[in-house]
């Protein structure tokens, strides 16, 4: 059973932001560049929540997917388009900006984790928010394995200053949130609005579906 909580860890991709538009523009950049057919957005979102590396390998065509040099390529042109082009089409959904300054008026300590590199995390996270919205924000770095490894979680439950893991909630949109929260030993909360349904959040355990912006009244 869900119990309302200080201390928080959002996702950014599908669940603060929706960023689909921008990441299919930078991989059909990489694409186009080597060569190869462009995919659409449906194809792309098929593609994510693993890490950056992996979303390339994934979107590359399959009979190549395992040439790491050419992976390595397809990253390095990939990055550095994504990189300039991060913030072009993303968007706060709608509800996330008051929802978020809620809690922030009502005392939560907030975070974002995401598994896209931590540059491009921090990019994103400082053109959609006020400066000091966020505690914590940590995108990967190679400090910490991708989510749902639960090492970055428990960084940042510790940086937050929670006095246990279970007193800290997970808020994300993904199959790779809600084991995050369970790996981590934090309650899983999804999102009604983003990549994955929220069937799938619920079958993985998600205690709480908030579904718009009143919704943020429950969670703390």
């Amino acid at each position: 059973m869900f119990k309302p909580a200080k201390y928080f860890i959002f996702d950014l991709d599908g669940t603060l932001a929706y960023t689909i538009s921008d990441l299919t523009d930078a991989m059909n950049y990489m694409l186009s560049s080597l060569g190869f057919p462009e995919i659409d957005e449906d194809r792309a979102l098929k593609g994510i929540n693993n890490g950056s590396r992996k979303f390339v390998q994934r979107c590359l065509p399959p009979d190549l997917s395992n040439d790491e040099k050419l992976v390595d390529r397809a990253f390095e042109i990939y990055s550095s388009y994504y990189s300039g082009h991060c913030t072009v089409k993303t968007f706060l959904y709608p509800g996330v900006a008051d929802g978020i300054g809620y809690l922030k008026r009502s005392g939560a300590c907030l975070a974002v984790f995401s598994n896209k590199d931590d540059r491009q995390t921090n990019e994103i996270t400082g053109s959609l928010f006020p400066q000091g919205t966020f505690d914590v924000v940590l995108g990967y770095t190679g400090r910490f394995p991708h989510k749902p490894d639960p090492a970055g979680a428990l960084f940042i439950a510790e940086s937050l200053g929670a006095p246990a893991p279970a007193c800290v909630t997970v808020v994300g949109d993904s199959d790779m949130d809600m084991l995050l929260a369970r790996n981590a030993g934090m309650q899983p909360v999804g999102v009604g609005w983003g990549y994955r349904p929220a069937s799938l959040l619920r079958s993985l355990g998600a205690e709480l579906i908030i579904r718009n912006e009143e919704d943020y009244k429950l969670l703390i």
